[in-house]
């Protein structure tokens, strides 16, 4: 009766009627009528053979499919329209019931959407949402009936079976009522929508299915199957549930199917997109077990929340271990803990901390400071620069000077004038203005004069010692008006300091020593050093109270017995009870090219120095070396020991050039010894 057409199938599921294309399911075949249309007009309406509509759009009353008399179903036989072919029985005299008025407000505008009139059918769907009108009127038909059966299976048990038979075109009491309640929903779809899919979840989880998204959805699963909704009314459905999901999405939901939620939630994410996202392998494989990213339920699928992904992959991407800032910034770390407590520099979470390691920061957040810090860099304005570091010691020093100087930078009352650029460390990065500065500092009177460090230098002492002896307090200082502030040193406690104190070189030109033999000699002694490094310093009353022992030590050997003497007597090592005219003795009996050591010892006991005998006797009388003589008159006993055979070495010929400044010293190789007997 109805042209068949052959649409997403091969076979013939849908039919032309009226112009539209409709579902085969929705004509009937069997014969139905409306007395009152038929004492109107004795011909049968197309509008009557739509099975599911129930109603005649003309007359709004209930179709009726049997006989009154009989109560058999109506056939095409006979040639009337208008009588039973079985009994003969006048329908028009049967009196009609008539449809319910909310019935018919939803049903009669989908019969016109079929109407055999083109006029009707377009103003009818000029009537409708603009996302209805996407539509097709068989497509809007067929939704129709898919919503109602929706609605029809929160409450009627039996609704899958009541599908399956209306799919197949089967006359039922309740397809007008799920038809026109299908229509109402599709056009107050926007506002039905939400409650009915929060019902239809409710009641749809606890029916499993092979799909877990019809599991979620239970029958409205059919709207987004295009197999059976059609293309346009899934892509209609597929954007609402979009809507909907999106709207009601929680990063703590653990009840929503994964499959559903990667479907039709923006905010989730799959393991494969997560792979892609995260910023290495190895911090994906870390990523995927993670139960703080995962949302949704699923076994063989896992969904993942978008907006935790993307903030670990930032936070990981933007972390930056707080050690290596320190480093680069110079900032003690309590300065920059300071800055993390003040909200400045965000520490990393604790999910980047599991990824990365503890310890970690915002680097962007350090960037950001750093950068606003020196966008407040002003003009020097005829000020010269002072570095940060040279600031932060005037101001304390240490944690306070550096918070109380970064406090100043920052509320603009010492700006930065110039950025050395080539460094990262804010202590020589940085230089400040030094006018600006200067007004911060706390107003005293300072003294004026030489400073610590030249006056101590012009006496041999390096600057190093100079600023340890005022340390140690052992010369007094103060400080002068300057900026920075520098240490001067008076010239009544220079006074001081040289009646108090001597060096090494000092002792070794007033003792005739080698300035290396004071150290050890004193060391010997019991005599300490002041401070550390060179030059060596020792307190001068130390150093007399070990000549004056010796002094007495010294005093039966019959000499002129002088500091010069005793120092090099102690050093040598001789024999306190020895006298000088034993020693003279002795020479006499020994051969002349043995007695040389002997006869500087003697020289040494009537209070020669080294440098005086060389003037006197010299070279020659030396020719057996310093060291060597030093070496063996340490030994020297005057008794019948034998002393050692030593070798003048190369090292021991340059130790003799540089003290006697002879070039002419040849390199030879010379032994000697003396035998008291």
């Amino acid at each position: 009766m109805y042209l068949p057409v052959a649409r997403a199938c091969q076979s013939h599921q849908f039919s032309v009627f009226n112009g539209v294309v409709l579902r085969s399911s929705f004509l009937s075949t069997i014969r139905r009528a409306v007395p009152s249309s038929l004492r109107k007009a004795p011909f049968h309406r197309i509008a009557w053979d739509l099975v599911h509509l129930g109603i005649c759009p003309e007359s709004h009353e209930v179709l009726i499919s049997k006989c009154p008399r009989r109560n058999r179903a109506l056939a095409w036989r006979g040639n009337s329209v208008c009588h039973c072919h079985y009994c003969d029985f006048d329908l028009r005299e049967r009196e009609a019931k008539r449809a319910h008025p909310s019935l018919l407000a939803d049903l009669v505008p989908l019969a016109n959407l079929v109407s055999h009139s083109a006029l009707v059918r377009e103003q009818s769907r000029a009537r409708l949402p603009a996302y209805v009108q996407s539509l097709d009127s068989g497509e809007i038909w067929h939704t129709s009936m898919l919503l109602g059966l929706a609605m029809e299976s929160i409450h009627n048990p039996r609704a899958k079976e009541l599908r399956t038979r209306l799919s197949r075109g089967a006359s039922e009491k309740t397809a007008p009522d799920i038809m026109a309640t299908g229509f109402r929903l599709l056009l107050e779809l926007d506002e039905y929508l939400e409650d009915l899919l929060s019902e239809i979840r409710e009641k749809a989880k606890h029916a499993p299915s092979q799909s877990p998204a019809r599991t979620e959805l239970g029958a409205l699963y059919d709207l987004v199957d295009p197999a059976i909704s059609g293309e346009a009314t899934a892509a209609l459905f597929e954007e609402r549930f979009g809507r909907f999901y999106r709207s009601r999405y929680r990063a703590s939901d653990r009840k929503t199917s994964t499959i559903t939620l990667l479907r039709w939630c923006d905010q989730t994410m799959s393991s494969e997109e997560l792979l892609a996202t995260a910023p290495s392998k190895f911090a994906a494989r870390k990523m995927l077990p993670l139960q703080e990213l995962r949302v949704g339920r699923g076994v063989v699928v896992s969904a993942y929340d978008r907006a935790a992904v993307e903030a670990l992959v930032a936070g990981m991407r933007d972390a930056k271990a707080m050690t290596l800032l320190i480093t680069e910034s110079g900032m003690p770390r309590g300065v920059f803990t300071s800055l993390i407590e003040r909200g400045v520099i965000r520490p990393a979470s604790a999910l980047v901390e599991r990824m990365l390691g503890p310890g970690r920061v915002s680097e962007s957040d350090w960037r950001t400071w750093l950068a606003s810090v020196e966008a407040r860099m002003q003009s020097p304005q005829g000020s010269t620069a002072i570095r940060f570091s040279a600031a932060v010691k005037l101001l304390g020093g240490g944690i306070v000077g550096w918070n109380r100087t970064l406090g100043l930078i920052e509320d603009g009352s010492v700006p930065i004038i110039t950025l050395n650029r080539e460094t990262t460390r804010l202590g020589l990065r940085w230089m400040l203005c030094r006018r600006r500065l200067g007004a911060q500092l706390p107003k005293k009177e300072g003294g004026s004069g030489p400073s610590l460090t030249a006056v101590l230098a012009s006496h041999g002492i390096r600057a190093s010692k100079a600023l340890e002896l005022a340390r140690l307090n052992i010369v007094q200082t103060s400080e002068s008006a300057t900026i920075p502030p520098v240490a001067i040193l008076e010239q009544q406690e220079l006074r001081r300091f040289k009646e108090n104190y001597v060096t090494a070189a000092a002792l070794s030109a007033e003792l005739g020593l080698a300035l290396k033999i004071i150290p050890k000699w004193l060391a010997e002694a019991g005599v300490e050093m002041i401070g550390n490094g060179r030059p060596v310093i020792y307190k001068r009353e130390d150093v007399e109270a070990v000549i004056r022992a010796w002094v007495k030590k010294y005093r039966g050997i019959g000499a002129a017995i002088t500091p010069l003497s005793i120092a090099q007597l102690q050093y040598l090592n001789v024999p306190v009870d020895m006298t000088l005219p034993y020693a003279e003795r002795l020479l006499d009996q020994l051969p002349p090219q043995k007695a040389t050591q002997l006869k500087i010892l003697i020289e040494i006991l009537k209070g020669r120095n080294f440098n005086s005998l060389y003037e006197e006797l010299g070279y020659r009388l030396f020719s057996c070396s310093v060291s060597r003589l030093e070496r063996e008159a340490y030994n020297f006993t005057f008794r019948a020991e034998r002393l050692p055979r030593v070798s003048l070495t190369p090292h021991n010929v340059t130790r003799l050039r540089s003290r006697f400044k002879d070039t002419s010293l040849k390199k030879t190789t010379t032994s000697v010894s003396v035998n008291p007997n």
